[in-house]
């Protein structure tokens, strides 16, 4: 590709999420280019600035101003990307969000307005569909090979110490982080979405149980999707000492499938009545990839494809709100104890 057919980006967000940003920046080298990072900490953006040779700012609006940009990352906490995304919106540059793309829908809308309104593009970085497991099982589901689907369960039995929250004000915050459904599940509940279609109802139960928080730690939530579909999700932060699983067992008539390990990245179970449905997948293969950023590569790479009219299968916004509402109606819920029906009324 020639150096001027280039994506020109800008990362704002210096942060620990960056790393995977940047490490799939590495990994597209003949499609996107850094040209600048921004930063409220000084000593952080200038090392990174150091170490991708690339201009450093500590004021977003200036970097917006002063460079050629034609994507920029938002890395920075979950509340401050509505007003990041519009602003690059008016000022004509391409978009690219970390989950969640907001805490609240009337935000995420307004983001997609702002966008549409100036020609933009708005992506999501919803990189767990990119896992191989992942779009086989979508695929299972879409060939009909696990006939009608009973039940399905989903776990994020993760663990984020007091110390973790303590590093950063934002860190469970209503205002910024979420809580953990917003923030460390959000990716799961789009994966319900991807996979199922929008709910009929569910009732949640949501609780701060053991972290020094304004947000929840921990919650558990019943699903009735189409076709009486009957799901859970367990998601927690407490996990004693340290990540325990990220799991998803679909069981249907003709088929069982549960993805396991700590980044449903192993296969404990690939069963399917259909011969062709079981050599999709190679179930010896427990382990199918280790690296953490490795989503997070073929997003950028749908995106540059996205960018340059060539594919359409990076994730929008307006695709991102379905996964939105989902929280959103767990969250009410749970505050007003009772079950939620869809589509929401806000």
């Amino acid at each position: 590709m020639k150096q001027e057919t280039m994506i020109r980006c800008g990362l704002v967000g210096c942060g620990s999420i960056s790393k995977n940003h940047l490490f799939a920046i590495k990994k597209n080298l003949s499609t996107i280019k850094l040209v600048a990072v921004c930063d409220k900490n000084a000593e952080l953006v200038k090392e990174v600035a150091r170490e991708f040779k690339v201009s450093s700012y500590d004021d977003y609006t200036s970097m917006l101003d002063k460079e050629d940009l034609e994507l920029v990352i938002l890395c920075t906490p979950s509340g401050f990307h509505p007003a990041q995304t519009i602003e690059a919106s008016q000022k004509g540059i391409n978009v690219l969000t970390e989950k969640p793309m907001a805490l609240i829908l009337e935000d995420a809308n307004k983001m997609v307005n702002a966008c549409e309104e100036n020609n933009i593009n708005l992506f999501v970085v919803k990189q767990i569909r990119f896992n191989p497991l992942l779009k086989a099982l979508k695929s299972s589901i879409e060939e009909g090979y696990f006939g009608k689907i009973f039940l399905f369960h989903a776990n994020v039995f993760w663990t984020r110490p007091q110390s973790y929250y303590d590093e950063s004000d934002w860190r469970g915050s209503k205002d910024l982080d979420g809580g953990s459904f917003m923030n460390q599940a959000s990716h799961h509940v789009d994966l319900l979405s991807w996979l199922f279609g929008r709910p009929e109802e569910l009732h949640a139960y949501t609780g701060t149980l053991g972290r020094s928080i304004e947000s929840e730690d921990t919650g558990v939530v019943n699903f009735k999707f189409q076709q009486d579909i009957l799901g859970s999700m367990s998601v927690t932060t407490l996990t004693y000492p340290s990540n325990l699983e990220t799991s998803l067992t679909v069981i249907g008539e003709k088929g069982t499938v549960k993805i396991g390990g700590q980044s449903l990245d192993v296969i404990e179970k690939w069963e399917f009545e259909n011969k062709k449905a079981n050599s999709s997948i190679d179930s010896s293969n427990k382990k199918f990839f280790d690296s953490k950023s490795y989503g997070h590569e073929m997003y950028y790479e749908a995106v540059a494809k996205s960018l340059r009219g060539k594919t359409n299968n990076a994730v929008s916004g307006l695709e991102a709100i379905k996964s939105l509402e989902i929280i959103t109606a767990i969250q009410e819920s749970s505050l007003e104890k009772r079950t939620i029906k869809f589509p929401l009324n806000i």
